[in-house]
């Protein structure tokens, strides 16, 4: 059985409004953007030890990670209740499937079929 590591980093860099151009601006100019940010890229902004942290705390992930050798899956079971945790006093109601309506693809099975919403951001999937 295949298995695999997702790991997602997001990396917050500081910019002011000088540093952005807008694209709605009729006067940027894509030249001055790229003198802008170029900075971004310089050795000075990425320093070698600047990084190191994050770097430990994934390396650290990595080591111990253990692969699910369950047939059934069961070593995900205590991710699963915490992430459902919060339905699990009064369950999901209509309220929570309607609110959530603009926040994603909204999915429907029916006659154990599944149809998707046709305004999807990933419609190939």
């Amino acid at each position: 059985m295949a298995s695999g590591i997702l790991m997602l980093c997001c990396f917050y860099s500081p910019t002011s409004a000088e540093d952005v151009c807008d694209a709605f601006d009729k006067d940027c100019d894509p030249n001055d953007f790229q003198k802008q940010t170029a900075h971004m890229y310089s050795s000075d902004h990425n320093s070698p030890g600047k990084w190191e942290h994050i770097m430990n705390l994934i390396n650290k992930a990595n080591s111990s990670y253990e692969e699910c050798t369950s047939k059934t899956c069961s070593c995900f079971f205590s991710v699963m209740e915490e992430d459902l945790s919060p339905w699990q006093i009064k369950g999901i109601t209509r309220d929570d499937i309607l609110e959530s309506k603009n926040k994603g693809t909204y999915y429907q099975i029916i006659d154990h079929v599944l149809y998707r919403e046709t305004d999807c951001m990933f419609p190939f999937r």
